[in-house]
Order: structure tokens, then sequence, then C-alpha cells
């Protein structure tokens, strides 16, 4: 069985046209409900702006080099339980948690680009993990989910991007519980 990859990049143009391509299998893997495929892609775009991130951030010396990933996984790690643990409500749902981590990584502008990306994969990780759905803005909803993350960018937003996500952009997943073993 042939291992499927996505192929190295020479430059930004091609790396944006990779991530345009990995958006639409992504998308098209929610469309179909294949969930499992869905979650690997957004995985390994996560990974690839995590690594990006450690190479601007001069933590790499090479981006081809991972070795020192081992190293700093535990750095962030522990960034991301501090943040937790200082921002969020331990009591929150798990979308409000979600939310919360999507719209501070979308804020801290961590990337030299895909910022939203990775913020949405972000959030979908968080929330597969604690089996609560996904965020997905429909593209119809574009216009306004733009409008208003440039209000929140400019700290005028008085929580209406918080319930924009939650009432429009947020997908549950019903599960049949005849279809689940006890």
């Amino acid at each position: 069985m042939s291992e499927r990859r996505i192929a190295p990049v020479a430059d930004n143009r091609e790396k944006q046209q990779t991530y345009k391509d990995q958006m639409r299998r992504y998308s098209k893997a929610m469309r179909e409900e294949f969930f499992f495929e869905a979650i690997l892609i957004d995985y390994a775009m996560l990974e690839d702006r995590l690594r990006s991130m450690l190479y601007h951030a001069a933590l790499f010396a090479n981006r081809d080099k991972a070795g020192c990933w081992k190293k700093t996984k535990p750095y962030f790690q522990a960034f991301v339980k501090q943040y937790l643990e200082t921002r969020l409500n331990a009591e929150c749902e798990p979308i409000d948690t979600a939310i919360e981590l999507c719209l501070y990584t979308m804020k801290t502008q961590v990337f030299n680009d895909g910022n939203k990306r990775a913020a949405v994969i972000y959030a979908n990780h968080y929330l597969i993990a604690h089996a609560g759905g996904l965020l997905v803005i429909p593209e119809k909803e574009v216009p306004d989910f733009k409008r208003l993350l440039v209000t929140y960018y400019e700290d005028k937003d008085q929580g209406e991007i918080k319930t924009f996500l939650k009432e429009k952009c947020w997908k549950r997943m019903e599960i049949d519980s005849r279809t689940i073993d006890p």
C-alpha cells in the first residue's frame, strides 16, 4: 500500500496552492461525511503551521529537520495548558472553549499567513477531542464573518462574533443511539 503524502513546496505560491488543494479535500471530506479523513487533513495542516511558526521563531534551524520538535513540543503543550488555565473557564462547554481558542489564535497572528485556517483547524481539533462537533464557516456566511472579525480585531466586538460562530458555524453530529454498542 502506497503512502499518501503532501509533496514539499518550493515557494510561498506553491504553499498557498497546496493549502487551497487541502482545504478543497477537507471540504469534500466534510460534505461526504468522511470525518476521519477530514481530521487527518486538519492535523497535517496544523502540524505544518506549527512547524512554520517554530521556524520563523528561530526554534528550527532547518524546516526539513524536525529533531528539535521533540524539544519544543513540551513548550507548546505548556503554552496551551497555561492559556487554558488562565483564560478559559473550566466549566465552559467545549464549543465556547473552541471559539475562544479560535478567536485568540486568529487575533494573535502567530503565523505569517494562514492564521484563520490554522485557528479553525485548532478549534476543530479541540472540539473533536471533546466530542463537540466542528466549526465550519459556510461559504454564504464568509462576508458576515469577515465583517465581524474586523470588528473583533479592532476590539469593538461585544460578543457578536462568538454568537455568530456558535449559531451559524457550529456543526454537531447526531448519532443514533441504536448504532452504538453498550
